[in-house]
């Protein structure tokens, strides 16, 4: 059990080290990359600051906020009369298991929604971009 542990721990260690390093290896290529094709064009004298700045998703931010809302908004009517008018149609529960059912489904729908939303804000990408500006 204490064997498991360690592989993991080392297991993560190792994905963080590696993480490190691509991250590095990305960042010196392209410093050398904008260096050498004269974007820069940095000569020894002067001076460059790297300033870590995050990418602006305000706007795909308010876009998916939207989009999201809509599902929140249309979906759980749709569901609820969807399954009202299946189960009135397929089945002969009553009046009070019909609405019952309908409203259980459209709260599941709710919280589906809910959860894509919180896994779409999990994965959005949060690194910090590294930006180069001349020291004045």
């Amino acid at each position: 059990m204490a064997s498991s542990k360690k592989s993991k721990l080392n297991a993560k260690h190792d994905y963080k080290q590696l993480l490190e390093e691509k991250t590095q290896s990305l960042v010196q290529k392209n410093t050398q990359a904008t260096t050498t094709t004269g974007v820069f064009a940095a000569t020894e004298n002067e001076d460059f600051e790297e300033v870590y700045e995050g990418p602006d998703t305000s706007g795909a931010a308010y876009l998916w906020l939207l989009f999201f809302s809509t599902l929140m908004f249309t979906l759980p009517f749709l569901t609820f009369y969807a399954v009202k008018h299946w189960l009135e149609n397929s089945f002969g529960v009553t009046a009070f298991e019909n609405n019952c059912i309908s409203v259980f489904s459209a709260v599941i729908v709710v919280n589906l929604i809910i959860c894509l939303y919180v896994i779409k804000a999990f994965r959005e990408d949060t690194q910090p971009l590294v930006v180069r500006k001349k020291n004045k």
